[in-house]
Parts: C-alpha cells; sequence; structure tokens
C-alpha cells in the first residue's frame, strides 16, 4: 500500500514491514517531518499502521495513539493496541514515534559516579568498597543513588513536548488518509478519534485545535494544560535487587524562552469552537494537575463526559490508583470509552468546520499558522512585535 501523490513529498516513503498477528495487517513506514523551530534541518519520523481485517458497511474507523514519557511505537503495548483495535473495534490505527520521543523513555543509562557513592556512603564505607567491592558491597543495600540523566538532545531532535510534537502527528493521520483514499478505502468520518495517557492526552487536545474539523473523539486519560516537565525535572526511579537508582532527567525545551500560551491548554481553548466529543478518565489525587483545574477546563467545553477515579474506583484491573495515569490498563479503558464514544447521547455539531482548513491564531509574541501545503500540514510562526 502505497500513496504515489505523497511520495515526491514525503522523504523514503518505503514499507519496512508487513506483519499479520490475530488477522490485522501491519505497515511500518518513514514519513518526513517538519524541521523544528531551532532547526531548519528536514527529520525523518517512523509511523505505524494496521489495517483491520474487516470491512464495516458504515465504514471503518481510524484512531490515533498517541504515546506518553516511557511509550513509543514499538512498545508491546502500543502493538498489541494497534492489532487488537483494528480489528476488535473496526479502526485503522496508527501512530508515529514523534520528535524528542527517544529522550523521553525510561531506560536511558545512569553511570554511578564516586560523588554519588559519597553522598550514601561514609567515607569508611567508600574506602571499603572501592578496596574490596566484592567483601563490602553490602554496604550498598538499601541505598538509593541520585543523579542526572545525560540526554543527546540538539536542535533537530528534542523533546518539545507541544506543537511540532503534535505537527508530527498530524501528519501520520494525513498520510495514513491519503493511503486509504488512493486505495479506495472509505472510512467513517464520525469515528475518527484520539487516544492518549498523561503527555499523550495532552497531545490529543493539540492535535485536535490544530486541526478543527477532522477529530470527532477524544479519549483523554489524565492529560494536563500545561506541560508538567517544562517547569519540573522528571524522575525516573529503577528499584534493583541492591540498590535503587533515582534518575532525573532535566529537559532542553525547559531552558528556551519558550512561548507559555501556545502551550496552555486553557488559552488555546478560550475561543475554540471544540467539536470533538470528550471522554475523560482523571484521578481525584493526579499529582500534576489537580482535578480542580482539570474541570474549570473542562467546564468550558462542550460534548465532555468526565469520570472522576475515586479510591473506590480502584478495582485492580482498569484502574490501580487515583493518582496520575490511574494505573490504567490502557485495552480496558479503551473498551469502555469508545463505546460511549459510539454509543452515548452526544450533542450534534449545527456547523463541523471542513478538514484540512488553514488555522491561524496568535499568542503574546506569537502569530502561528498552519496551512496544508500540497495536502501536507506545515506549522509557521511569526514573531510579533511588542512593546518595550
Amino acid at each position: 500500500m502505497r500513496n504515489q501523490s505523497l511520495v515526491d513529498s514525503c522523504a523514503n516513503r518505503e514499507v519496512h514491514s508487513r506483519t499479520e498477528r490475530m488477522m490485522a495487517k501491519e505497515y511500518t513506514i518513514d514519513i518526513q517531518g517538519q524541521p523544528t523551530k531551532y532547526s531548519d534541518s528536514t527529520r525523518e519520523i517512523r509511523m505505524y499502521f494496521a489495517e483491520p481485517d474487516t470491512r464495516v458497511e458504515e465504514g471503518n474507523g481510524v484512531l490515533l495513539l498517541l504515546a506518553g514519557y516511557g511509550g513509543h511505537g514499538m512498545s508491546r503495548v502500543y502493538q498489541k493496541m494497534r492489532r487488537v483495535f483494528a480489528d476488535r473495534y473496526h479502526f485503522f490505527t496508527v501512530q508515529c514515534d514523534y520528535l524528542g520521543y527517544r529522550a523521553m523513555q525510561n531506560d536511558h543509562h545512569l553511570t554511578v559516579t564516586e560523588d554519588m557513592l559519597r553522598q550514601v556512603l561514609s567515607p569508611r564505607e567508600f574506602h571499603n568498597l572501592r578496596r574490596d567491592y566484592a567483601s563490602h558491597q553490602h554496604l550498598l543495600e538499601g541505598k538509593v543513588l541520585s543523579g542526572y540523566v545525560p540526554l543527546e538532545e540538539s536542535a533537530d531532535d528534542f523533546n518539545e513536548m507541544g506543537l511540532w510534537q503534535a505537527m508530527d502527528n498530524l501528519m501520520a493521520v494525513k498520510v495514513l488518509l491519503d493511503i486509504l483514499q488512493e486505495n479506495g478505502m472509505e472510512i467513517n468520518r464520525e469515528r475518527v478519534y484520539l487516544y492518549g495517557q498523561s503527555h499523550g492526552a495532552y497531545l490529543a487536545y493539540l492535535c485536535n485545535f490544530l486541526a478543527p474539523g477532522l477529530f470527532t473523539g477524544i479519549i483523554d486519560n489524565s492529560a494536563y494544560l500545561l506541560p508538567y516537565y517544562l517547569e519540573h525535572d522528571r524522575e525516573v526511579t529503577k528499584v534493583g535487587d541492591t540498590v535503587t537508582l533515582q534518575k532525573w532527567y532535566h529537559y532542553l525545551i525547559a531552558d528556551q524562552d519558550w512561548d507559555r500560551e501556545s502551550y496552555d491548554l486553557r488559552y488555546l481553548y478560550a475561543d475554540y469552537v471544540n467539536d470533538a466529543r470528550l471522554v475523560v478518565y482523571h484521578g481525584e489525587e493526579d499529582e500534576m494537575i489537580p482535578l480542580r483545574e482539570k474541570k474549570e477546563f473542562l467546564d468550558s467545553l462542550q460534548n465532555v463526559s468526565l469520570h472522576v477515579v475515586t479510591h473506590d474506583e480502584i478495582d485492580g484491573e482498569v484502574f490501580r490508583s487515583a493518582g496520575h495515569s490511574l494505573g490504567a490498563d490502557l485495552l480496558k479503558v479503551f473498551e469502555l470509552a469508545v463505546n460511549e464514544l459510539d454509543h452515548g447521547e452526544w450533542k450534534r455539531p449545527e456547523h463541523r468546520p471542513a478538514a484540512f482548513q488553514n488555522h491561524v491564531f496568535e499568542t503574546g509574541n506569537y502569530r502561528y499558522e498552519l496551512s496544508w501545503q500540497n495536502g501536507i500540514p506545515v506549522l509557521s510562526y511569526l514573531k510579533l512585535a511588542t512593546d518595550t
């Protein structure tokens, strides 16, 4: 399956693999991502999609999966989700490894240094350990070694956390839609959904904002309103047999002059007419975005179904906590949410804007424009003159 009209504009549009598991047909493609805000270099991103084995009379839907921290296209859970959701729920499922995803993983190596050891050991313990590690390694039992992970971020590839990550995901959706059109495959335009958890759910709102009229439903598990790690360092704890490693991540974007309003969903959605149906799951003890703030935001939108997860809803199967991300089983949450999106009572929009229209918006410092150039989404920006 190839889209000839996009070959000239997308780099290296080769099908790398096609496998069949559970009947769903899977494809992996390299497509072109646009330059970042801080670089003119073109980028290549990997896109994954699955085709359901069966066609339904009303047309199969399209589902964009957005991984957050610790997830990517080859994660086992996302591979399974693409296959299962394609076959069981009649979706063409699509996902991409968007800008900066490598820096967002949990498995970055942290080298144990002398300074880290001296922080948790007495001078005598440190001396004995260095002199004869095998005989004194018991001194490390129960210790927590803490340090910052060295991230290889650059202007071409960094965890941008916002509009450019969303643009990669929009590109993947558009490529998929063009492929389906050129192969004569009809889709159900009322079932073009986004599904994300934490940062992935946040990006779902950005995608919906950037492309009015394209998406008709969002499944949101614990989206924050402003990326948490713009203002906080990230902690990943790995408990070992002897010691615990406390790995800290400090992201490059946090040190830039980032445009706060372009990241804040409250600002972006203040005058935005949302036509997508929202099924939202949020924990009463979410430590990244308080429930009160999330409710205030959702109250400003239409077609919202908010499910507050309290301790009473913790069942050990669908939800394992009432905190951020809910300790959720991603497949079971989807089963609940997609049934509500498909069969719930929703207010139909009086007029849904045509998909793939140009979208212009401004913040206090910048003017942004998403334009569809030869069918390709391109995000440009202009710094506005400000009074000094």
